[in-house]
């Protein structure tokens, strides 16, 4: 009979330094699972082999792709979500439909994207669309952008604090002065109907 993990540990290590809740959450926590033996001991420390996962697995998972990456990684989320962000920047209100239309069109007219297969255009016209949703939504979380109904307004960059104290003070400034202007003016009318 195989001695059990607690006597092996204690035997091993020649003290009981590890509780045994310790030697539970080792034995049974999310490291232990992933593994594909049963755990080693070997003194105080836990091994386990870990299986290498496999490519072949990976479809069946829901990991495989249709189409491989390409090594090319500024097609990415973030270079999308700023071209939306320049491109309802520049029209200043525009909707959802034309900011994925002429991203789609710059895309395919760039000199290095070659069009091979009608599938996998399609693939890449609507992963696109799908990153220019997801990135006119992370714009409106951050409200730099407002929707309503189908129509996209562009509202601007956060500014920080600094910069809107002197905005506003420049501002206070700008409507003092026209209040000035405006009672020198009433000044002016109310001579003139005295005379």
């Amino acid at each position: 009979m195989q001695p059990s993990k607690w006597q092996s540990l204690q035997t091993a290590g020649g003290s009981q330094s590890m509780t045994l809740s310790a030697m539970v959450s080792r034995s049974f926590g999310p490291a232990a699972r992933i593994s594909a033996y049963p755990p080693v001991f070997s003194g105080s420390s836990v091994f386990s082999v870990k299986r290498p996962f496999s490519s072949e697995y990976a479809y069946e998972i829901g990991g495989g792709r249709k189409f491989p990456r390409s090594a090319d990684k500024s097609k990415g989320l973030r270079h999308f979500s700023t071209k939306v962000c320049e491109k309802v920047k520049e029209k200043g209100q525009t909707n959802y439909n034309e900011v994925a239309d002429e991203l789609v069109a710059e895309y395919f007219d760039s000199a290095d994207v070659i069009p091979a297969d009608v599938e996998k255009q399609q693939y890449d016209m609507k992963n696109i669309r799908r990153r220019v949703y997801d990135a006119l939504n992370v714009l409106m979380a951050m409200n730099i952008i407002e929707k309503e109904k189908k129509e996209i307004r562009w509202v601007g960059l956060p500014t920080s604090s600094v910069q809107e104290c002197r905005k506003l003070e420049e501002e206070k400034v700008k409507r003092h002065e026209r209040i000035r202007q405006k009672t020198d003016q009433l000044q002016e009318l109310i001579l003139q109907i005295d005379k």
